[in-house]
């Protein structure tokens, strides 16, 4: 059963761009913010602005979150369940 921790917990793994849980992050470099690779390789693919605040990125560079990836993999338990 889901507690409200682990629903906070969800909630911050969750890409801001597709709502899915980032089991593959990467960081924009210019904002420093982490987003599912795929969806932010499709963003980037068809605007060069920040996704969220629609601002033009100097930057369109992305870096794997590897820290981030690690702590998805050690939660999946709670992560990658379906909310009860």
């Amino acid at each position: 059963m889901a507690t409200a921790h682990d629903d906070d917990l969800k909630a911050i793994c969750l890409c801001p761009l597709s709502g899915a849980v980032m089991t593959d992050p990467y960081v924009l470099n210019q904002t420093g913010v982490s987003y599912q690779r795929e969806a932010i390789e499709r963003h980037l693919a068809a605007h060069d602005t920040d996704p969220q605040t629609g601002a033009p990125l100097a930057v369109r560079g992305i870096t794997p979150n590897r820290i981030f990836q690690r702590f998805v993999c050690s939660n999946a338990h709670l992560l990658l369940l379906p909310s009860q």
